[in-house]
């Protein structure tokens, strides 16, 4: 499955099962729910991201977005963990460029039933 898939499974999953609905919001507001989070360029590529349920703005997941995008993971086939993502969250590299997880995704909780956490897909 894409990352682009993963993070609409996961929006709606959320939305179904928690009743959270992902909404933009601006940097730096305390997260309430989850947030599409402003585009950027790292790397030679242009990272779409967002975070989902609570405990996570833009700004708190993006150092954690750069910091997992430059692991190294090889070509993929499947999720792939990634060990240096946030405490108590489960992280997976899901897409690759180069080698790097261009493309991922942390949670806590499940990936049926995410309480929190963050996507990302470079491309």
């Amino acid at each position: 499955m894409t990352i682009r898939g993963t993070l609409t499974r996961v929006a709606v999953v959320v939305a179904a099962t928690v009743g959270v609905v992902l909404a933009g919001a601006s940097v730096g507001r305390t997260a309430t729910t989850g947030q599409l989070c402003k585009t950027f360029k790292n790397g030679g590529l242009t990272y779409t991201w967002e975070t989902a349920g609570t405990g996570w703005t833009c700004s708190s997941a993006k150092p954690w977005v750069v910091k997992l995008s430059k692991d190294h993971v090889g070509s993929l086939s499947g999720r792939v963990p990634l060990h240096n993502g946030p405490a108590g969250f489960h992280c997976y590299a899901t897409d690759s460029h180069r080698g790097l997880a261009a493309g991922g995704i942390c949670f806590k909780n499940t990936l049926a039933f995410p309480k929190s956490g963050f996507l990302w897909d470079g491309a």
